[in-house]
């Protein structure tokens, strides 16, 4: 247990607890966190109106420990826990490992939208995540706000565990935190307008947080359905170029 709890806190160290900051980046009390199922991505806000983002992608890449793995993890950069009998090779040196060794997938603490029930170290190793990224309260009971997505209409799920593990982990690094609907904060931060007889109508229209699997997007073999996209793929993108798919995550 100790040797674990060493390798998690030399993890930590190595991320950052997200209490540095530069001398002339002064913030607001107030912090946003969107644990998604790709990246948690934590938002503050400076004292000159402009926002700060850091992320760290929420992936986890398990090694069985043997001599192999160790000598691996020893000779190598790689960022890791130890929990039981495996090793989790942390973020984006997850998806770097599971791609120079070209077998095997990343797991993640979260499965559509919320904490994944078939990792039994979910909420452990995402609550580490979590505190690497998110990092210490700038006040005592700093405001969080996370994003917490409804419970599907189409399927049984339920988001109350999920809601009750992340308000948890919030307050014990310090926050007083309370969750925002995830599709109602793309709402805010898209502002829709409708232009009527009347004027302008603000927060007018539909919004999701999740895309369903029917969704076109555009790659450079013509239209296809996003639920078929798999790696491989080249998908156009918002800058107007195609990018290579390096990772499909399944719905």
């Amino acid at each position: 247990m100790s040797e674990e709890k060493n390798m998690m806190e030399d993890f930590l160290n190595e991320v950052g607890d997200g209490s540095e900051k530069e001398e002339s980046s002064k913030f607001k009390p107030g912090v946003g966190v969107d644990v998604g199922t790709s990246n948690i991505v934590v938002a503050r806000q400076k004292e000159d109106g402009t926002f700060v983002n850091r992320y760290h992608r929420n992936m986890l890449y398990p090694l069985e420990v043997s001599d192999e793995s160790t000598d691996l993890l020893d000779r190598s950069d790689y960022l890791y826990v130890k929990v039981d009998n495996y090793y989790y090779v942390v973020g984006d040196d997850a998806l770097s490992l599971v791609n120079a060794i070209g077998k095997g997938d990343v797991v993640r603490p979260m499965k559509d939208g919320i904490l994944n029930p078939s990792l039994k170290q979910s909420s452990e190793l995402l609550f580490y995540i979590i505190k690497a990224v998110v990092g210490k309260p700038l006040v005592d009971k700093e405001p969080l706000r996370f994003s917490l997505p409804a419970n599907p209409v189409d399927r049984d799920l339920n988001n109350l565990f999920h809601k009750m593990v992340l308000t948890g982990f919030f307050e014990r690094l310090g926050y007083s935190a309370k969750p925002a609907n995830e599709a109602m904060c793309i709402t805010f931060d898209c502002n829709p307008v409708m232009e009527s007889d009347n004027g302008k109508v603000p927060l007018s229209g539909i919004s999701c947080s999740c895309l369903t699997p029917e969704m076109p997007v555009i790659t450079d073999k013509g239209i296809c359905k996003i639920g078929d996209i798999t790696r491989g793929y080249r998908v156009l993108t918002k800058s107007g170029k195609y990018e290579k798919v390096i990772e499909a995550i399944p719905s």
